[in-house]
């Protein structure tokens, strides 16, 4: 069963399920990592120290390998750790706008575009309340 779930994990190439197979290798590694977790823990059981540190290592080893497997990935997709590129040639003043590759907290420049239009209206939208409020306030003064 184990070596035919590892044939079907290694045949699927539907990039829908990517995140699926990621999970599936590291389920697998998991359970390799307790197999032989309970065979060291089986043969060191006069040596409670030395089992401790073994068995612990395989849990630590097991739980980080299925972060970074799981996180990496989305992080180094999501460009949280890209570098900013500027340019200051004349020339290239024409070509900045597709050469930027600029992400501020994980957005993209075409998403903080649209935040920003948002945002612009929402003040506009404001600033009009604002005056109504102001107008309100100055015909009440006048009719004290």
């Amino acid at each position: 069963m184990y070596k035919t779930g590892l044939i079907l994990l290694l045949q699927v190439k539907i990039e829908a399920l990517n995140d699926s197979r990621l999970i599936g290798i590291c389920i697998y590694s998991v359970v390799l990592l307790s197999l032989i977790g309970a065979v060291v823990n089986e043969l060191l059981q006069t040596q409670p120290s030395l089992r401790y540190c073994f068995v612990s290592g395989f849990v630590m080893a097991g739980t980080t390998f299925t972060a970074c497997l799981l996180f990496l990935p989305k992080i180094r997709e999501s460009g949280m750790f890209r570098s900013v590129v500027h340019h200051s040639d004349a020339a290239d003043v024409g070509t900045a706008g597709s050469k930027i590759q600029e992400n501020v907290g994980g957005k993209s420049l075409s998403l903080l575009t649209t935040e920003l239009a948002v945002a612009k209206d929402r003040i506009r939208e404001l600033d009009k309340r604002l005056m109504e409020r102001e107008c309100q306030i100055r015909s009440l003064e006048r009719s004290s």
